[in-house]
């Protein structure tokens, strides 16, 4: 009988990036603001979706941080996803309604509508 070599499992450590964006994803299904908040810092990247996902957050929380945030969203909406003036206009006025009624589904719709029409460039 011949020894076959003994089989080898093709596994890849993710690295703490990786076990750390799985952990903030987790917190941001589960509504961790601030969980999600002190992962988000030690990611090298937070994607846009994700980013809009913290601001309704902060804004359920009625974060004082929401106003700077929304600012950044909407700043990034343009820069990385390429979103013109019409657009920025109408994400502008749905992160302003987010933030007087956080349930509004009006404002999320809007905003996940106007995220998947201009998905991020890499």
């Amino acid at each position: 009988m011949v020894a076959s070599e003994p089989a080898r499992a093709n596994m890849r450590s993710m690295g703490s990036h990786g076990s750390d964006h799985v952990r903030f994803k987790r917190a941001l299904a589960v509504g961790h603001l601030t969980t999600a908040l002190i992962i988000a810092r030690d990611l090298p990247h937070v994607a846009l979706s994700d980013a809009l996902e913290l601001c309704r957050l902060m804004a359920g929380d009625g974060d004082p941080r929401y106003p700077r945030a929304a600012s950044r969203w909407l700043e990034r909406f343009s820069s990385e996803a390429g979103a013109g003036l019409l657009e920025l206009q109408l994400a502008a006025a749905a992160l302003g309604q987010l933030w007087e009624s956080p349930d509004s589904d009006v404002a999320r719709r809007t905003l996940a509508e106007l995220l998947a029409a201009h998905p991020s460039r890499p």
